[in-house]
Order: structure tokens, then C-alpha cells, then sequence
């Protein structure tokens, strides 16, 4: 058992295993990145050590990834959700649209 994230709440949505043994998993976290909820996409080995982690998000809305997979050329396409506040007169609303986000085999964003 492993357990990865900050003193916020961190959310695993989705895990795949990797050409390697390790494993890739794709949530949320509202411990790191850029501010309010941001994508988190963390890299273990085949026991569960972390490799690596990224998170991907503008600081101005919360960001959540709910599904990864594993590309041909062994990166990572993420699929989540982006919230948003919309403003016209006195109306705000918060918007959501689709995410969709492409890394490379690293999780550096492409």
C-alpha cells in the first residue's frame, strides 16, 4: 500500500499499467500546482514507488483529470474536466468544458 499526495485532498481517478510494470495514474489535487484544484499525474514503478509526478493547471479555475490512457508512442493522452467562472453583468456561473490533455512518456505536456 501507497500513498501519494499533500495535506489538501488528492484524488486517484484513474490507473493503467505501463510497458515498464509500473503504473500511471491520473486524478486531482488541491495540494500542489498552480492554485485551486489542478490535473495530477504521477508515475510509480512496479512496487509502487513514485518515479515522478506533474501537475497541469492555470492557477484560475480547477482542473480535474478523470481518465488516462497509454499512447503508441508512449505517452499519455488525459481526459477531465475544466471549471471555469463565467461573468456577464451581475450573472456568474461556473462553466465546466472538456479537458483533454497530451504528454510525452515523461509527463511533460506536448
Amino acid at each position: 500500500t501507497k500513498t501519494f499526495g499533500g495535506t489538501n485532498d488528492d484524488y486517484g481517478k484513474c490507473v493503467k499499467q505501463t510497458a515498464d510494470g509500473g503504473y500511471i495514474i491520473a486524478g486531482y489535487t488541491n495540494s500542489y500546482g498552480s492554485g485551486g484544484k489542478d490535473v495530477y499525474l504521477l508515475k510509480t514503478d512496479n512496487i509502487g514507488n513514485l518515479q515522478w509526478d506533474k501537475t497541469f493547471g492555470d492557477g484560475q479555475s480547477d482542473d480535474y483529470g478523470n481518465s488516462i490512457q497509454i499512447t503508441k508512442d508512449g505517452g499519455f493522452v488525459i481526459a477531465g474536466s475544466k471549471f471555469s467562472i463565467s461573468s456577464s453583468g451581475e450573472n456568474t456561473e461556473k462553466v465546466r468544458k472538456v479537458l483533454l490533455l497530451k504528454t510525452d512518456s515523461k509527463g511533460n505536456c506536448e
